[in-house]
């Protein structure tokens, strides 16, 4: 039995559907724990089609099998993220993306919004190989630092804590948005040479 290579690629409008459907599968309220999902990582804000859509930039990447996609990283650079600010798109990411910018005044920077993988393709390493495609975009680019926010409280999202450090990634502080939410900033250095 042959089985088809995963692939690793840059978000297409194709592929919306299938980063929707993993996406609803992993939505949660913070505020109702559900504690089946907080094992296992989740998602607070997720979009439709159309604001998935809208996100397509060369560094949101998804990991494809034939048709089927299997996961997504949704990430930005600071001019995509800037864009996405001024149109209302990013309104409950303000004081996050506000406190990254006072971290990094000057330099470009990639923002990771939101990574989710099926739950039936977990555990392939699918979610590193897509941040490492990400690493390699961003030391074409000559990006050195990538950050994201993991929900900190009311509950804290584990798995993606884990996920961040076990890939490099350091907690640099805490943020509270608009949503009275508590996130936890994490950061990665990118070195040129992929080390």
């Amino acid at each position: 039995m042959e089985t088809t290579p995963q692939i690793i690629e840059t978000a297409r409008d194709h592929h919306i559907p299938g980063i929707v459907a993993i996406a609803e599968k992993l939505k949660m309220n913070p505020q109702e724990s559900e504690p089946e999902k907080l094992k296992k990582g989740f998602l607070v804000y997720t979009l439709d089609a159309r604001g998935y859509s809208r996100r397509l930039n060369e560094f949101f990447v998804v990991e494809t099998s034939g048709e089927r996609v299997g996961g997504f990283l949704m990430c930005y650079d600071r001019n995509f993220i800037q864009s996405l600010i001024e149109e209302g798109q990013e309104e409950h990411e303000r004081g996050i993306l506000n406190f990254i910018q006072s971290v990094e005044p000057v330099e470009n920077f990639v923002y990771g919004g939101e990574i989710g993988v099926d739950p039936k393709a977990r555990q392939q390493g699918i979610g590193r190989k897509m941040l490492e495609r990400v690493f390699a975009l961003m030391r074409d680019k000559g990006i050195r630092r990538m950050y994201a926010a993991i929900l900190h409280g009311p509950v804290q999202n584990l798995t993606s804590i884990a996920f961040a450090t076990a890939t490099g990634a350091e907690n640099i502080g805490e943020a509270r948005n608009d949503d009275g939410l508590l996130w936890g900033l994490y950061r990665w250095s990118v070195s040129e040479d992929g080390k």
